[in-house]
């Protein structure tokens, strides 16, 4: 069974293509990314419908701002998640987690 990734490749970015889009420039079509965290995180958010959109709101804020700040997490588009943001998503732990993660990538 072919994944995501490789059926977006084969065949999405075609169709976008065919439609005139550029597929190479960022500002037409986002590269989406995965974000992979601790076993016991992924089983959590895995499970959670919020936790997924909060992991791609995130990989998406990062690669659209190059940036991420914790007083970020609190505003918009974090906001549409949960009534209490990423709070009502993760746990204290998980939140401080993400945090270090998300230093990391944005320094590499």
């Amino acid at each position: 069974m072919k994944d995501e990734k490789l059926t977006k490749k084969e065949i999405i970015d075609d169709r976008l293509k065919e439609a005139g889009w550029n597929v190479g420039d960022s500002n037409q079509v986002v590269k989406e990314i995965d974000i992979k965290l601790n076993s016991n995180m992924v089983q959590e958010a895995g499970a959670s419908y919020a936790g997924r959109q909060f992991s791609d709101l995130l990989g998406n804020f990062i690669l659209e701002k190059g940036e991420l700040q914790k007083r970020n997490l609190i505003e918009t588009p974090f906001t549409f998640i949960h009534s209490q943001i990423i709070r009502g998503v993760f746990s204290p732990a998980d939140i401080k987690e993400i945090l270090i993660f998300t230093e990391k990538l944005i320094a590499s």
